[in-house]
């Protein structure tokens, strides 16, 4: 292997720990918040997932966003970017929007769509702080 090649592969791998770091901490202070984490995928070209983000930022949405949820966006490029993310929280990512939530009690639920995604945000019942 040639330095390029090396240089090459560090970068990846960092970016791929980059990530699983990032998705471990938004996990970890949602569980200690007692609050649902909410992976969201998306792209910078998708006029779909800009709408989303724009409603998201209103805001009707944006205080219900802040306390009951931590949300965690992959931006998966053209289908080429940071799918093995997606396949952490096991995903197989056809479309965009797509957001998988992870309940405090352990739940999983997944949302494809602008409308699913807002309804879900809009509609879940707040999680119960135990003790």
């Amino acid at each position: 292997m040639n330095l390029r090649t090396v240089l090459l592969a560090v970068i990846v791998l960092g970016a791929c720990s980059t990530h699983k770091d990032k998705l471990q901490r938004a996990k970890d202070e949602a569980n200690s918040a007692g609050r649902v984490l909410m992976v969201e995928f998306g792209a910078d070209w998708c006029s779909d997932c800009r709408v989303l983000s724009a409603e998201l930022e209103k805001d009707s949405l944006r205080q219900r966003l802040s306390t009951t949820f931590v949300r965690y966006r992959v931006d998966v490029g053209e289908f080429d970017r940071n799918l093995d993310v997606a396949k952490s929280v096991g995903l197989n990512l056809s479309q965009i929007p797509t957001a998988v939530f992870f309940t405090p009690a352990g739940d999983r639920v997944e949302r494809s769509g602008t409308s699913e995604i807002l309804d879900f945000v809009k509609t879940l019942k707040t999680p119960q702080a135990s003790g």
